[in-house]
């Protein structure tokens, strides 16, 4: 019999907003190309990043100018995150949690997240690219489509959906445009 280690779904919450880590590489800063940006001056564009496995996360410094701080304390190098972890990158104070089981259940039955309740804040994880194929996709083009349209490639295309669904916890098409409808990118009927 073989051992498992049970598979731990982190999240960092960020005031109301949280954003489910999948297993990968973060990187968090100003850059438009972190997948988790953050947009005041007081953080480096690529500031730190984390490491996330099925069971870890690591976070380390990328020799950012204000530095990282983890439960008041700077970090130099690379560490080991726990449960409870505040982080503090610039003015922002973030905090690494577990989703528990019963968040787990729930998305098996309902995949798809609500808008927080400040409208579209989930949208602004997203980077300017990532959201212009974000609204193509939702409204129905092809990846081939908005390739095209872009001047990407179709791997690029596909790249950017698989982050847009990491980034906002959706599954499929359909969760794609029930998120879009609900976060009043789309009206009913004009899909």
């Amino acid at each position: 019999m073989r051992n498992h280690w049970p598979v731990r779904r982190f999240v960092l919450k960020l005031g109301d907003s949280e954003i489910r880590l999948s297993p990968g590489h973060w990187r968090i800063g100003r850059d438009p190309a972190c997948e988790i940006r953050l947009g005041d001056e007081s953080v480096s564009r690529r500031h730190a990043s984390l490491r996330v496995t099925e069971t870890a996360v690591e976070l380390s410094d990328q020799g950012s100018r204000n530095g990282v701080r983890v439960n008041g304390e700077r970090v130099y190098g690379r560490g080991d995150l726990g449960i409870g972890d505040k982080l503090e990158i610039g003015i922002y104070e973030i905090v690494l949690a577990e989703q528990g089981l019963a968040d787990s259940i729930q998305s098996v039955t309902r995949p798809l997240p609500k808008v927080p309740r400040t409208g579209t804040d989930s949208l602004s994880l997203l980077s300017r690219r990532e959201r212009e194929v974000f609204e193509r996709l939702a409204r129905g083009e092809t990846q081939r489509a908005v390739a095209e349209e872009l001047g990407l490639s179709v791997k690029t295309v596909e790249t950017y959906r698989a982050r847009i669904r990491d980034k906002l916890g959706l599954h499929s098409r359909a969760d794609l445009v029930a998120f879009a409808l609900e976060a009043g990118i789309l009206r009913p009927g004009s899909t």
